[in-house]
């Protein structure tokens, strides 16, 4: 088994479970996993250990590991960290960002406009880092501490609710929000980018605890 393989299993799994082909709830079957990636249990020990460091899985006596389940409470709490943390960071970014960086984040707004239209907005959820605007935002903040904290330990978990938690009439809207961000960031406004920032994000929280509590109250009444 190399550390090839063992990466390997860990990023096949956190993209599984990031994306929501791996749902809320499900149990994760170790040997199962193992087998069809002919492996051994012990790489797909590894992974789902480092999975759940990330906050994304659970292991329970007698009963194995299993993917989180979805708590709005948490949720919530989620937004609020991400609301301080990114604000600061669009404030840094728009400071220090150079003109090759604002080109190539117009262009992933441009990106974006054309994948809320495909596939129901799949390809939207799907985006990698690369094509991630907050991803973008917080590299040309040049903060070494936002980034691993942001990046590194939370980034997962922002997957795993965008996948869970959809609000599709917010695509358009999150758009919207996004090329306000990018035009005060532009203009070098780092205090109005920031609270513009802070904004987008406490709306989209709002918007997906008000969307699901709906869903769950239609789920209760079909019972």
């Amino acid at each position: 088994m190399t550390m090839t393989q063992n990466q390997l299993v860990y990023e096949t799994l956190l993209k599984l479970i990031g994306t929501g082909v791996f749902k809320p709830g499900q149990k994760i079957n170790e040997l199962a996993i193992a087998r069809e990636y002919k492996v051994s249990r012990a790489p797909v020990r590894e992974a789902l250990n480092r999975i759940r460091a990330k906050k994304l899985v659970e292991y329970q006596v007698n009963v194995g590991w299993r993917v989180i389940d979805i708590d709005l409470e948490r949720v919530v709490e989620f937004y609020e960290l991400r609301e301080t943390l990114e604000a600061q960071a669009t404030a840094l970014a728009c400071q220090r960002i150079n003109r090759q960086e604002l080109v190539d984040l117009e262009k992933v707004l441009d990106f974006h406009k054309e994948a809320i239209t495909q596939d129901n907005g799949q390809l939207y959820f799907e985006q990698v880092a690369d094509h991630d605007f907050h991803h973008r935002i917080l590299l040309a903040s040049r903060n070494s501490f936002l980034i691993e904290l942001l990046n590194d330990e939370l980034y997962s978990l922002m997957q795993f609710y965008r996948s869970n938690l959809r609000v599709s009439a917010r695509f358009e809207t999150a758009l919207e929000e996004h090329r306000t961000i990018f035009l005060a960031m532009k203009a070098n406004h780092p205090d109005q980018a920031a609270e513009l920032m802070r904004d987008h994000i406490r709306n989209v929280s709002k918007d997906i605890v008000a969307f699901n509590s709906n869903e769950q109250l239609k789920k209760g009444a079909t019972l």
